[in-house]
């Protein structure tokens, strides 16, 4: 359920904007599902057929014939860009006594970077599922990437490849691999990967080493971090690795695995941003409060074009 701030203040453009600006280096969400601006909170959005890709139907015209006729299919699904939102309360005291910096420039960008972490974290839950995520395969014991002498993590790669390439009629080099840290790191000490180095670098692969083993054109590495009420650090992404197809734009009728919709035709918002800033009720806080909004939906749009490799280590 989306939070729903209490404040009835005023939108502030420029902290608005500075909320737009803010990137945290280590997140990859806008990566993996570029941002679809969309001016309606709520709609639908086209989803075409593979006509273009069914070589089946006899070309041959003879004479006087007509031509083939093929019927093009087309069909619709919606997305819902809900209000994510935090709020915190600048008392009068803290702006008083405060002396690094601005504080309210400060807040913003704590609220911004806690909306993109769960942002991320949103995806990596949709990522990880093998029900929204439809091809995939979950390794086990020797196959898993922590057994460096038995497991064939480039054979996992390979199939996904194969599989997404299969499905969207894409080349290797548009592809991308998505791995965590701690999965990167098995990967680059197992025997099939290093075999591929021993007489050339001598060191461990780099993720351009392995986009270029395989063909790809990327290698990204999502190592966003979060850290339990208790204080225990763990990356979002966890122990698995995916093959995904991306367009970086959302150009109409463009195969790819998904995109984020969001809405910038909200009131009063920057590109889908907006920071309130009011006095606190009741007028006993003595403080002010602070809100950021970010209005998105993430949807996946072309399932074929992702493969999952779960439980790719331990």
């Amino acid at each position: 359920m989306a939070f729903v701030s209490p404040i009835q203040g005023h939108i502030d453009v420029a902290l608005s904007n500075l909320a737009l600006e803010y990137r945290n280096l280590a997140l990859v969400s806008d990566i993996l599902f570029s941002r679809v601006p969309v001016n309606a909170q709520s709609d639908k959005y086209w989803k075409f057929g593979k006509e273009a890709m069914q070589a089946a139907v006899d070309d041959i015209r003879a004479p006087a014939a007509a031509a083939q006729r093929i019927v093009q299919a087309i069909s619709t699904d919606s997305y819902f860009c809900d209000d994510h939102s935090l709020e915190r309360l600048i008392a009068d005291e803290e702006r008083a006594n405060f002396e690094a910096g601005d504080v309210e420039t400060w807040a913003t960008r704590t609220l911004t970077d806690k909306l993109l972490l769960r942002k991320e974290k949103l995806l990596a839950a949709i990522l990880a599922d093998s029900s929204i995520v439809t091809q995939y395969t979950t390794l086990s014991g020797s196959t898993q990437w922590s057994d460096a002498l038995n497991s064939a993590p480039l054979d996992d790669i390979l199939t996904g490849i194969e599989t997404v390439c299969k499905g969207v009629g894409c080349q290797i080099s548009d592809l991308m691999l998505v791995l965590s840290l701690p999965v990167f790191n098995k990967l680059r000490v197992t025997n099939q990967v290093g075999e591929q180095l021993k007489y050339t670098s001598g060191k461990l692969a780099t993720e351009t080493d392995i986009a270029g083993m395989l063909g790809l054109g990327r290698v990204v590495l999502a190592n966003a971090v979060e850290v339990s009420a208790a204080g225990v650090h763990s990356f979002v992404f966890g122990k698995h690795a995916w093959v995904l197809y991306v367009n970086p734009t959302p150009a109409f009728g463009e195969a790819s695995f998904g995109k984020t919709f969001v809405w910038t035709g909200a009131p009063g918002s920057t590109q889908g941003f907006i920071v309130e800033l009011g006095r606190a009720t009741p007028t006993s806080r003595k403080a002010d409060e602070i809100a950021v909004h970010f209005y998105y939906d993430h949807k996946v749009i072309c399932v074929e074009a992702g493969y999952l490799i779960q439980n790719a280590i331990a």
